[in-house]
């Protein structure tokens, strides 16, 4: 027909799966789902971004119409929240996600501990200290609840509010317990 132009490779993201929570360095199996929406063959190189860094990056070849999955392992050298990024869909990631505010800055400064686990910042901490969690869903084996926090004036604070934050309990087979307390003072 006059005047229609084949409709080219046209590459979608769809969803990106990755665990909101890590510890430094931990390689995290980032899955990437894709599709070709276009008519013609899709051939290129496909990136992950934090910011404007290329995190990880990958060839790859879909049919029209085709859809794949991309698995591209990611890894973070240092504690933060990171924001992974495939197109214009993007995921947050808390590396280290808990630690001691020594500066009660409400940030994560250089030289300040940080924790992947509620347990080891609980044990590190000092009276009066201020532990901070980064957004994010943190699971706490209910096996080990209650945790003690048996130092005076400790706080623990969630860095960007509590409805970003949630501790739930688990038990071993990742169902949540609701009636069990998660600190005890």
């Amino acid at each position: 027909t006059a005047g229609i132009r084949p409709k080219k490779p046209v590459l979608v993201v769809r969803s990106i799966d990755l665990p909101t929570i890590a510890a430094v360095n931990e390689e995290l199996p980032t899955q990437i789902h894709i599709q070709n929406t276009g008519s013609d063959v899709l051939e290129e190189i496909f990136e992950l971004h934090h910011d404007e860094r290329v995190l990880a990056s990958r060839q790859v070849s879909l049919n029209p119409g085709e859809s794949d999955t991309v698995v591209m392992p990611v890894s973070f050298p240092s504690p933060g929240l990171y924001v992974v990024s495939a197109g214009p869909l993007s995921r947050s990631v808390s590396v280290n996600p808990i630690w001691i505010d020594e500066d009660a800055d409400g940030a994560i400064d250089a030289g300040e501990r940080s924790f992947l686990h509620f347990g080891d910042a609980l044990e590190a901490a000092e009276r009066g200290d201020i532990i901070m969690v980064n957004p994010g869903h943190f699971h706490v084996d209910a096996e080990a609840l209650p945790l003690a926090v048996e130092k005076p004036d400790l706080t623990i604070r969630s860095a960007e509010g509590y409805e970003k934050t949630i501790v739930e309990a688990v038990d071993a087979h990742e169902e949540a317990y609701e009636d069990h307390a998660l600190f005890s003072v």
